[in-house]
């Protein structure tokens, strides 16, 4: 299983993460993508290097979509085959919550598997009081529009918690030529 972390100017929290993964013996590769953050970062990718984890990146900021879609093209060259679980680099994520979906995405032929923030409740991340209302606002709006054109209900639609199963990484990569009509 391959974990996938785009990274934007992170924190302590990237090589945190990478850490806590790597305690566990169920965590295969880690790949961490710098979306061009700069120099001043570069102590924090070469300490997430250290402690066992890939680091590929590029010089300047693209944006998440990019720096997915360049993890995704780095694991269909050096990993064919192998499902892959997207996380974010700022904490948002506990190890046992990637790794519950790495299993669950292991299980899978086909589909996706959506790891769901609960921003009400009370075992939510402590950062989830600074979540701004314009973000829980739109969440909650992508959700209901989701709803309302799948029929399926899901909690978080903008959660950086993904697994993809094998089948699945070449999408990832390649840009639909025209646009899904619903």
């Amino acid at each position: 299983m391959l974990v996938l972390v785009p990274s934007f100017q992170p924190d302590r929290r990237l090589v945190e993460l990478v850490g806590d993964l790597q305690a566990h013996p169920d965590t295969s590769d880690i790949l961490i993508v710098n979306d061009g953050s700069g120099p001043d970062y570069s102590a924090l990718f070469a300490a997430a290097a250290a402690a066992d984890a890939t680091v590929i990146g590029y010089p300047d900021n693209r944006g998440k979509g990019h720096a997915l879609r360049a993890g995704f093209a780095w694991a269909i060259a050096n990993r064919p085959g192998e499902p892959v679980v997207c996380a974010d680099s700022d904490g948002q994520h506990a190890a046992a919550d990637i790794r519950a979906v790495a299993r669950a995405t292991a299980l899978m032929s086909a589909g996706l598997v959506l790891g769901t923030r609960n921003f009400g409740s009370p075992r939510a991340q402590p950062d989830a009081e600074g979540i701004p209302w314009r973000s829980r606002l739109g969440n909650r709006a992508t959700a209901r529009l989701f709803a309302w054109v799948t029929g399926l209900h899901l909690g978080d639609t903008q959660t950086g918690l993904r697994g993809l199963p094998r089948a699945h990484a070449r999408l990832a990569v390649h840009r639909p030529r025209r646009a899904l009509r619903l």
